[in-house]
C-alpha cells in the first residue's frame, strides 16, 4: 500500500502541483523535501518538485539528491548507488507500452481523483518575499473527504527542528487514525 502525497505550490485557487505515489508520510516526503532544499537551495527545490519533472514522482523518500532523477523498474532503492529520486517522466517509468513519453496534468486542491492523496506539502513563497518561505503541511483524510491545515513551517528554521516537527506530526496523525 501507498501513501500518496502532492508536493505543490500555493496560488490563489489553492495550490497546485505533482503527485508523489510513495511514502508521502511527514518523514518520508517531507524529510526529502527538506533534503532537496540543503541540497539545491529553496528556489531550485522548488521548481524540481514541482516543475521540472513533467510526471511528478514515484518516490523520493531516503533519496540522494545528487544522483540524476531516474525510474527503471529493476532498481532495488535500497543499494547505495540506486537510491536517485524517482521521477514519473525519467526512465522506464515514464513511458507507455509502446515507448511513448507519459505526461501527466497538473495536480490541483479542488480535483477528484480515483487515487486519494494522504498529505499535500505546499509551498508558500508570497512574490517579492522571499525571505519569508513557508511549507504548509496539509493532510486529506478520506472519511472527510478535505484537506485539513496541519502545520506550517518556517524554512529558515533548522533542519533538525523541522525535522522534529514533522515527525512529531506523523505521531500525532497516527494517533489520531487508531483512535477513531
Amino acid at each position: 500500500m501507498s501513501t500518496h502525497s502532492i508536493i505543490a505550490i500555493k496560488t490563489e485557487e489553492g495550490f497546485e502541483g505533482k503527485y508523489c505515489h510513495y511514502d508521502g508520510y511527514p518523514t518520508g516526503v517531507g524529510y526529502s523535501i527538506l533534503e532537496a532544499i540543503d541540497y539545491f537551495g529553496l528556489k531550485d527545490a522548488i521548481d524540481v518538485l514541482t516543475k521540472l519533472h513533467k510526471s511528478g514522482w514515484s518516490s523520493i523518500a531516503g533519496c540522494d539528491w545528487s544522483f540524476t532523477p531516474n525510474f527503471k523498474s529493476n532498481d532495488d532503492p535500497l543499494k547505495e548507488e540506486e537510491r536517485h529520486p524517482r521521477c514519473g517522466c525519467c526512465g522506464d517509468l515514464g513511458k507507455d507500452w509502446e515507448g511513448n513519453k507519459i505526461v501527466a496534468k497538473e495536480w490541483t486542491v479542488d480535483q477528484d481523483y480515483d487515487v486519494i492523496c494522504d498529505w499535500a506539502y505546499v509551498f508558500d513563497v508570497p512574490k517579492g518575499r522571499v525571505n519569508y518561505p513557508k511549507l504548509i503541511v496539509y493532510s486529506n483524510r478520506w472519511d472527510k473527504g478535505e484537506w485539513t491545515e496541519r502545520m506550517v513551517l518556517d524554512l529558515w528554521g533548522s533542519k533538525e527542528s523541522l525535522r522534529k516537527q514533522l515527525l512529531e506530526l506523523e505521531k500525532e496523525n497516527i494517533y489520531e487514525l487508531s483512535n477513531n
